[in-house]
């Protein structure tokens, strides 16, 4: 199940792991690079009284929380990008990215290091190349230039029973077709 995501707050900034207050200026790092950010996952609690709610933590009567946890990176292998026009769902006639690879070979661009659990505070888990689970059909493109792409990043299980999402290190590449 997916629940709602976005910031908590309509229109917030990301926020700084030591609480700096988050500026324009932090989404780089001191040589012009894009930082890598993280994606903060809760569960909240709501009902008829308070449809707002609010974020329920381990401890109490709250015992255990299992995150359940599957990124892939399919964008090879969709539509061509179009601002919002995919907020929808794109027409059927709207143009693919990679159109010429067709069938079988469309899996091929897509990236996936497949399923991940956990359910213990202070765990972690990669999503990369060299912990895909056992009889799942992950896959990594090979032969990508200018760089191997390895990873999709890793999910952090916090203390108090959320999780931290860290993408990838934003490696793009190509791949080389041999013909």
């Amino acid at each position: 199940m997916v629940g709602g995501l976005g910031p908590e707050r309509a229109g917030a900034l990301p926020s700084n792991v030591d609480g700096r207050p988050f500026t324009h200026r932090d989404f780089r790092d001191a040589s012009g690079g894009l930082r890598r950010q993280a994606v903060h996952y809760r569960i909240w609690r709501t009902s008829d009284e308070d449809p707002v709610g609010a974020p329920i933590e381990l401890g109490g009567e709250i015992e255990r929380i299992e995150w359940h946890v599957h990124i892939a990176n399919k964008k090879a292998s969709w539509y061509t990008f179009a601002d919002n026009l995919g907020e929808r769902g794109y027409r059927a006639d709207h143009p693919l990215r990679n159109a010429t690879i067709t069938g079988a070979a469309r899996r091929e661009l897509i990236i996936d290091p497949g399923p991940r659990t956990l359910s213990e505070p202070g765990t972690q888990v990669s999503c990369d190349r060299s912990t895909i689970p056992a009889g799942y059909p992950g896959h990594f493109p090979a032969d990508l230039q200018p760089q191997a792409i390895d990873t999709l990043g890793e999910a952090h299980m916090q203390a108090d029973g959320s999780l931290l999402f860290v993408g990838g290190f934003g490696h793009a590449a190509r791949r080389c077709i041999r013909r």
